[in-house]
This record gives structure tokens, sequence and C-alpha cells, in this order.
């Protein structure tokens, strides 16, 4: 009885999962910004080269059930504010030459409810990983595209960057950025 129990289970809990998806991040319709302060004015600049993959699990209605797996990797030089001296801090800050990428690594996902999603994992930024909780809200399209937004907000001292400077020292960034995302995940199926 109890075999027959756990085979029944195991045919109805399938059924009700279509299958595990695969997608990749759609860099064209995505957007990464990082913000931050200065002594002079905030500042903003733009990610304009990532890549990723989403692995999920979607059920037979076409419903978020779950994350298996989820990377995600910004080349550094691509953070663009639109003023050379600025990106030229950035890239040194990052020391771009030595740690050219920037790289996400999806450990666990803590919460999914109907609209929001909250996951673990570690973030990698100069070559120093720390394990980083992301949350954000998610929208699945009739083409079964993911959309997910949210935002994190790190301090750079925690990666032993030091926040750049410029002006001999008189203009002063702030330690705490914050990164904004709005990505989009297209199935490959």
């Amino acid at each position: 009885m109890k075999i027959l129990f756990i085979i029944l289970f195991g045919v109805l809990t399938s059924l009700s999962i279509k299958s595990q998806s695969v997608y990749t991040l759609d860099y064209e319709l995505s957007k990464i910004l990082v913000k931050g302060t200065s002594s002079l004015h905030d500042w903003e600049s733009n990610v304009e080269k990532m890549e990723g993959d989403l692995l999920t699990k979607i059920d037979t209605q076409n419903k978020f059930i779950g994350i298996e797996d989820l990377t995600l990797v910004v080349d550094v030089e691509s953070i663009k504010s639109g003023k050379g001296i600025m990106d030229s801090k950035t890239y040194s800050a990052l020391e771009a030459k030595k740690h050219p990428k920037i790289f996400f690594r999806f450990s666990e996902l803590a919460e999914l409810t109907q609209d929001s999603v909250y996951i673990n994992g570690f973030l990698t930024i100069a070559g120093k990983e720390l394990e980083v909780d992301i949350a954000g809200s998610y929208q699945i399209f009739e083409d079964l595209s993911i959309k997910i937004i949210g935002l994190k907000k790190l301090l750079m001292t925690d990666y032993d960057i030091k926040p750049p400077k410029a002006m001999l020292g008189t203009l002063k960034t702030g330690d705490e950025v914050e990164i904004v995302f709005d990505v989009i995940f297209k199935t490959n199926q």
C-alpha cells in the first residue's frame, strides 16, 4: 500500500508540473542601471553588455512555480555614464583589466509568490564574491517571456572597492550604490 501511495503521489506531482524551461536574457530589452551619489551630484551608469540564463519550473497552466538556476554576467567596460572621466574612474575602481566581468550566481529560491520572487546567490565584483539576497517582482507574458524588476543596494567597500574621487579629491563618490534591474528572459523552447 505504501509503495502504491508513493507511485500515485509521483504521478500526480509530475502531471502538475509541465516542465523545466530554459530562458536566455534578452539584453536588447533588458536594463540594468547603477545609481549613486557624490559630493557634487547624483550619478547614473547604464550597463550596455550583459548575458544570462534562467532555468525555471512551469506548471501546466504556464505559471512560474520555481527557479532551478539563474546566472547573470555583466561586462565591466560596458558600464557607461556618458562621461568619459567618470567611466574611466569606474573601470579603475572595479579593476576592469584584472576582473573584466561581474557575476551573479543563484544559490536558492527563498520565496516565490504570485508576483514576487526572493532569491539568494553570490555576487562577484572586482574579484570578491559575497552572498546576497535579492527581491524583485515578476510578470509572465503571453509568449512566456519573464520580466523581473527590482533593486539591490550595495556598499562598494564591502567588495574592497574604494569609492572613486576626482578633481584632486574634492569630488567624492558615496559608498552606497543602487543596482536597478528591469530584465527580460525569453524562452528557448
